[in-house]
């Protein structure tokens, strides 16, 4: 396995397709789309401005490392090896999928997630503030401590899910109540 250390990237062409240790490196305006990663690993990485959305991430890790105003569309992170401690700032995750994962701790600030497949995931302290979650499906998810403040568009049956000390924000809050057609009076 090949082995790169805090270096600067800044174009596709400087990056093997061969599997690759990055560590402290820093991946800015990359267009990865089709690009295969599988089997590489990120230890605590920056990608600012890029775009993964359609690359292959098959047997990679990703550990500690932040995403900015990064576009992630229909990635299955199901297929990766492992992550830990990812952050998501102003990014475009669409259509991702992180069924059954444990996504503990990680954060996703003012990011649009519609269309994710959150079921039977452990989502513990994970920080959706202001978050779109347009259509994300949430089914024996485990979200205690989760924080949905500013976060909207997300529905989900409370009953099958775990919420103890989960965070949230009003008016938003009012739509897992729509289930059980109560009549709330302002």
């Amino acid at each position: 396995m090949n082995y790169i250390e805090d270096k600067v990237f800044t174009s596709v062409d400087q990056i093997t397709s061969e599997p690759t240790e990055y560590i402290e490196c820093i991946f800015e305006r990359i267009d990865f789309n089709g690009f295969d990663l599988s089997a590489s690993r990120f230890i605590d990485c920056q990608f600012i401005s890029s775009n993964l959305s359609g690359c292959s991430i098959t047997s990679s890790s990703f550990r500690d490392c932040t995403f900015i105003e990064t576009k992630l569309m229909g990635i299955n992170w199901t297929t990766c090896k492992g992550v830990a401690e990812l952050k998501f700032n102003n990014c475009v995750m669409n259509f991702c999928v992180f069924q059954t994962m444990n996504i503990s701790f990680f954060n996703f600030i003012d990011c649009e997630l519609k269309e994710c497949d959150f079921s039977d995931a452990s989502l513990k302290n994970v920080d959706f503030t202001g978050s779109n979650l347009t259509g994300s499906f949430f089914s024996r998810t485990n979200l205690e401590k989760t924080n949905f403040e500013r976060a909207h568009n997300y529905s989900f049956d409370i009953t099958n899910n775990m919420v103890k000390d989960a965070k949230f924000s009003y008016p938003e809050v009012l739509a897992l109540l729509a289930p059980f057609k109560i009549k709330i009076n302002s």
